[in-house]
């Protein structure tokens, strides 16, 4: 009801007249009428058919009539009439042989006439014929997409330059078959990828093609695409998983490889190529290396393969006990270095490590200071863990130790003379050998216990006499000793210097501390000032370098090589002295002496200058 009345109220106001009295403009129709000269195009066939075939600039064909050095000469049909046309040789297609009567297809070009005579009035070329041959062959593969043989001819800027329909090399360099550009991008399946060495003559496909600008492109990539699709549905429906086939190694990646298995890429895990923990692909699947891989799972969807090596072996470290025991010797290859070691490849898929303190009795700081990669080595298996995948293994084990080396060349006792290589608080080392070191500790350096630095007595190259004290086989030490070239003088010192016997010593030393005196040639011995004899309990020390004075040893101590002296002590024995020799006066009923009188006869200060 709506859209009735609003279809009526559109037709009112179309007949009302608009402000200003004047009528809207109606448009005029445009009458189509028939066109009687449509243009109507018509096929060569049909054109021969009315006006008969084409001469000029037209392929015709013929027969040669005659042969010269210089050219041949072909009759054509013309009409009803023949026509003489001649060829010279440098438009023949060269290589071929001529006979008189054999057919030939001649384009008569009338741009040749300039090259024509009075004897030969109308020339025609054979190449030009085989060039528009070829070019409509080239136009009818470039619409139905067919493919075309083609022969390259060498490389050029961003591609290849080929000869479309040349059976050879011979044919292309004579000049036969159309020059077409094959791109780089479109040489093979990835677009960085050309032409090998190898590939001379292939089928392409026609991309682009401009005869009248003479541009012909061409490609090879769907091709390879549509073969390289029926090959993977023929691969995907004759294998499965557990079938083994051969490929080659296209591409090596640092998780893996790339193989070419003819219609798809398998992929070869870093993990799936050995038993090695750390394979190097470099060396056991090279780029162009023909292997064999087991299939070991396949993703029909995404159209991927999986591949394993090792597969095809058993894992040897199932048995592994059973070839490396601990102690028994092994041979095999150095492989490669790290900080801590040397690894060594005992078979495939079997590696062992020998630690950096493994390698030999020498100290060293790197495996590749004794060893170099590739060296072939006997060692001793020290462990093998089966579950961790490891062997250890010691190459020093099978040498002498330099404990047994210098044993036998060296009994104990034996007397060197050798040169100091450095010196430590602890003692001195010395040269036993051009490998080895004897070390004389402090304590076996002097039968007197000394704490001065030993830089002050003994310098670096020195040569001394060392006597061999004993080998450490587990610690691989040897041990010398300076003063065991003299007699032990402790023995003597011993009884000379027992505890509490007198002696009158020499002060070589004085200090606030106390005195140091000389009880022997090679022997001294310290007094405290608390142990020094001074007047009214004065704690200076009155003695001076020099002075004699009295003492008596208070210890002796053989193992730490010390004798305690004391001056006060040798003061009270001889007071104990006069009082044991007042009493007796006293009890024989002598004269009375008094206790004062006693102690006037002892010089306190006897002994000093």
């Amino acid at each position: 009801m709506n859209a009735e009345m609003n279809k009526e109220v559109a037709q009112e106001q179309k007949t009302i007249k608009p402000e200003g009295g004047t009528r809207p403009k109606k448009k005029r129709k445009i009458s189509k009428r028939p066109n009687m000269h449509e243009s109507v195009s018509y096929s060569a066939e049909e054109i021969a058919a009315v006006e008969g075939q084409p001469f000029w600039n037209w392929v015709n064909c013929g027969s040669i009539k005659s042969i010269a050095d210089e050219g041949l000469v072909v009759s054509i049909a013309k009409g009803s009439e023949r026509v003489d046309v001649y060829v010279p040789q440098e438009e023949l297609i060269p290589g071929r042989d001529r006979n008189v009567g054999q057919e030939l297809r001649i384009y008569v070009d009338d741009s040749l006439t300039s090259h024509t005579n009075a004897e030969h009035p109308i020339v025609g070329s054979e190449s030009k014929a085989i060039d528009l041959d070829l070019l409509d062959q080239a136009a009818q593969a470039f619409k139905t997409h067919q493919t075309i043989p083609c022969y390259v001819i060498g490389e050029i800027k961003g591609g290849y330059c080929v000869a479309l329909f040349a059976q050879n090399r011979e044919q292309a360099e004579l000049g036969f078959g159309l020059r077409a550009f094959l791109p780089l991008g479109r040489t093979g399946l990835r677009r960085d990828q050309g032409l090998n060495a190898h590939e001379h003559q292939f089928e392409v496909q026609i991309s682009e093609l401009d005869p009248a600008r003479g541009n012909i492109v061409v490609s090879r990539r769907e091709l390879l695409a549509q073969g390289r699709k029926q090959e993977a549905e023929k691969f995907f429906s004759t294998y499965k998983i557990g079938d083994q086939v051969k490929g080659l190694v296209t591409a090596l990646m640092p998780y893996g490889a790339f193989v070419n298995l003819g219609g798809i890429d398998g992929f070869l895990h870093v993990s799936d190529i050995s038993w090695d923990r750390k394979p190097r692909l470099k060396d056991l699947v090279p780029v162009g290396k023909e292997i064999n891989a087991q299939i070991i799972g396949i993703d029909l969807e995404n159209k991927k393969v999986k591949l394993s090596i090792k597969g095809l072996n058993t894992d040897p470290w199932q048995n592994i006990e059973k070839l490396f025991r601990p102690g028994t010797e092994v041979a095999g290859d150095i492989v490669a270095f790290a900080d801590f070691g040397a690894f060594v490849k005992l078979q495939d898929g079997v590696e062992g490590l020998i630690h950096v303190g493994e390698i030999t009795w020498n100290r060293i700081k790197h495996p590749s200071q004794h060893f170099k990669i590739g060296d072939h080595v006997k060692a001793a298996v020290l462990r093998v863990d089966k579950e961790a995948r490891r062997i250890s293994l010691s190459t020093k084990a099978l040498e002498l130790s330099p404990v047994e080396r210098l044993s036998g060349l060296f009994p104990v006792g034996t007397v060197l003379k050798t040169k100091i290589t450095s010196i430590h608080e602890f003692g001195l080392f010395v040269e036993l050998d051009e490998k080895s070191q004897g070390l004389v500790p402090r304590s076996e350096i002097s039968w007197q216990r000394s704490e001065e630095p030993l830089e002050n007595t003994y310098k670096v190259g020195q040569e001394i006499e060392v006597a061999v004290l004993g080998y450490d086989s587990s610690r691989q030490r040897v041990s010398c000793s300076i003063k065991r070239l003299n007699d032990d003088p402790w023995i003597n010192w011993r009884q000379k210097f027992r505890r509490g016997s007198h002696h009158k010593v020499k002060v070589l030393q004085a200090s606030r501390k106390g005195v140091l005196c000389q009880l022997d040639t090679d022997l001294t011995a310290f007094c405290p000032s608390s142990q020094l004899a001074n007047e009214d309990g004065d704690q200076r020390v009155n003695i001076k370098v020099g002075d004699e004075i009295e003492v008596v040893v208070t210890a002796c101590e053989i193992q730490h090589q010390r004798i305690s002296i004391s001056q006060k002590a040798a003061a009270e024995s001889e007071t104990k002295q006069a009082y044991a020799s007042y009493l007796s006066e006293q009890g024989q009923g002598r004269a009375r002496t008094t206790l004062g009188d006693a102690f006037k006869k002892i010089d306190l200060h006897k002994g000093k200058k």
